[in-house]
């Protein structure tokens, strides 16, 4: 076995000497060289610095650019000095609308083909009467993806794109919905927009997701558009402005709905004709989900058939001296239970007056209950006088 090599040991730290008082490997360091004269500094010259001198100011971005801007959309680049002198020189950009009704446009063919007196339209919108605009178009029923872009910056404060309903219930729409909506669909646009009727338009959920965006939506028709009820989950981001909502003529809507109506707080007109929300859901509905104040304007038809017929289910007028309200029932007797039962069997032949307590409380506070809840029903139904 070859030995084991030795290694070397080397001591780096400086050793005295007793005489001079000075290191004595102190050679051994190197040193910094230094310039002995000022000609041989210039004849090195300092290195370019990456950046500027750092300003006091942090919030200074000279350094980024000298005052100037982009224009988006036109592009060409300014400054802020020169910016008001060149306002005079320069003409008012015109808008997309007044550019649709201009000679010329596709826009204007269009209507002209569809006998609309695009002239008269032209004069209109100078005047800055866009909602007199929107309507005729609406009456002719002529809008266009393309039509719906030009007023996206316009203070158009109603939109109606409802499709007439046939004889067999739907209608095949020129344009598909999402090419409708998805203008809609964009930031700081239709800002003015409070009302927009979609009724007959077959809409999907992605359909209404297109509606997130309108700050100021206050009144939707979505009735006869074959939605369901993930699709009313879109318009909780209305809460804030949400006012009315038709959601008539629309089967795919049940019970789960009522709990979307729980978050819009502001809602005071609610239509529901023709909806699959079943007489137990209403009742929820309008003792729990709905917020004060907001009036059921239309309910399914078999809610109104319960309504007209609720003589034939219990009491509906309570003489003095029985119970009234369900919470009081579990402190009755069984006498009192039996008598109040009683009441109710003369005008409902099924109700039972006989059993325990436990089935006799059971009994009279459903009956109570649903008498409660039919009679808040017929409190909110219809317009408020």
């Amino acid at each position: 076995m070859p030995p084991k090599r030795q290694r070397k040991i080397e001591i780096y730290a400086d050793t005295i000497d007793i005489f001079t008082g000075s290191p004595a490997n102190s050679s051994s360091r190197p040193k910094r060289k230094q310039p002995d004269t000022e000609a041989a500094s210039a004849a090195h010259p300092p290195k370019r610095q990456a950046f500027g001198p750092k300003s006091c100011n942090s919030r200074d971005t000279s350094f980024r650019q000298d005052d100037s801007f982009l224009d988006e959309k036109s592009g060409v680049k300014g400054s802020d000095e020169n910016e008001g002198a060149g306002a005079g020189n320069s003409a008012k950009p015109v808008s997309a609308l007044k550019t649709a009704f201009q000679p010329g446009n596709e826009i204007r063919k269009y209507l002209e083909a569809h006998d609309v007196d695009a002239k008269e339209l032209a004069s209109m919108v100078d005047c800055d009467k866009i909602q007199e605009v929107a309507d005729i178009i609406s009456k002719k029923e002529l809008w266009t993806p393309s039509l719906v872009s030009c007023f996206a910056d316009s203070m158009i404060e109603k939109l109606d794109l409802n499709l007439p309903a046939s004889s067999d219930g739907f209608s095949i729409p020129e344009f598909p919905p999402a090419e409708l909506l998805a203008p809609l669909f964009a930031q700081r646009r239709f800002t003015k927009l409070t009302t927009l009727n979609l009724r007959n338009n077959i809409l999907s959920t992605d359909d209404i997701a297109l509606l997130r965006l309108l700050p100021s939506l206050t009144t939707l028709d979505l009735c006869g558009t074959g939605i369901t009820n993930m699709a009313l989950y879109n318009l909780v981001c209305h809460r804030h402005t949400l006012t009315s909502l038709n959601i008539s003529n629309n089967q795919g809507i049940t019970d789960e709905a009522r709990f979307v109506f729980r978050p819009l707080y502001r809602l005071t007109a609610l239509f529901l004709r023709g909806t699959n929300i079943s007489m137990p859901a209403l009742r929820r509905l309008v003792i729990d989900d709905l917020p004060k104040g907001c009036r059921l304007l239309s309910i399914p038809a078999h809610a109104i058939e319960t309504i007209n017929n609720m003589q034939e289910k219990y009491a509906a007028d309570i003489p003095a001296g029985y119970i009234e309200d369900p919470s009081k029932v579990e402190h009755a007797t069984m006498p009192v239970l039996k008598r109040n039962l009683e009441l109710h069997a003369k005008f409902n032949k099924d109700v039972q007056v006989t059993g325990t307590k436990v089935e006799l409380v059971h009994r009279l506070k459903a009956l109570l209950g649903n008498r409660y809840s039919d009679m808040r029903i017929v409190a909110v139904l219809g317009r408020a006088n």
